[in-house]
């Protein structure tokens, strides 16, 4: 469990993320959940990490230290500053972050910058997680079931997902017998329409 985080306060918008433990040595999956536990941390998930796991996260950090590839953090990065194309202090902030991974936090960021920009008005808590591409369309991310799970222990009423994640949401919600609306959206313009319809009801 990671604390949705809410970059620009007031705006209703809340990033979702996932806490990541590397753990070495220890087979017994209830040791580890009780230490972890102990120390206030929600543990979701256990997973035993192969050789062919550990292979293609070396090939990838070395691919990346030669300059050969792209880290998707920092592929969001460039996304975002495309997208947003201001100077936006909190966004940058959380940009320059050096101990950040993955790119599942870019539709919240576009979001979050249109917001800003006064150009959409959000007064409801939403949780949203999604990449966000060049063209404004947002793909499948992972640890979609930490994340609903993680909105749903916030007391978030709605969390947005790419529609990718749509159906692995919604059997989550319905496994976990959650109360949260999920929202699926392809692209940043459905993300915006679905918070404006939200709006409209208050």
């Amino acid at each position: 469990f990671r604390e949705p985080e809410e970059l620009l306060a007031h705006s209703g918008i809340y990033i979702l993320s996932v806490a990541l433990y590397d753990i070495h040595y220890i087979e017994n999956k209830q040791i580890i959940k009780d230490s972890y536990e102990r120390d206030g941390v929600v543990i979701f998930n256990l997973y035993k990490v192969k050789n062919k796991d550990r292979y293609h996260s070396k090939t990838k950090e070395f691919s990346n230290f030669l300059g050969f590839g792209n880290e998707d953090f920092q592929v969001m990065k460039a996304n975002v500053n495309h997208f947003v194309d201001e100077d936006i202090p909190v966004i940058n902030e959380f940009l320059d972050r050096d101990n950040l991974f993955g790119d599942s936090a870019g539709l919240a960021l576009a979001i979050t910058s249109l917001i800003k920009q006064g150009q959409l008005v959000n007064a409801f808590p939403i949780g949203i997680t999604g990449t966000l591409e060049r063209n404004g369309e947002t793909m499948e991310v992972g640890g979609i079931k930490e994340k609903v799970m993680i909105s749903e222990q916030s007391n978030l009423p709605y969390i947005i997902v790419p529609l990718a994640n749509l159906a692995e949401a919604e059997m989550i919600k319905s496994e976990q017998d959650l109360n949260i609306k999920i929202i699926g959206v392809s692209h940043v313009s459905e993300a915006v329409e679905a918070i404006e319809e939200l709006n409209k009801h208050q």
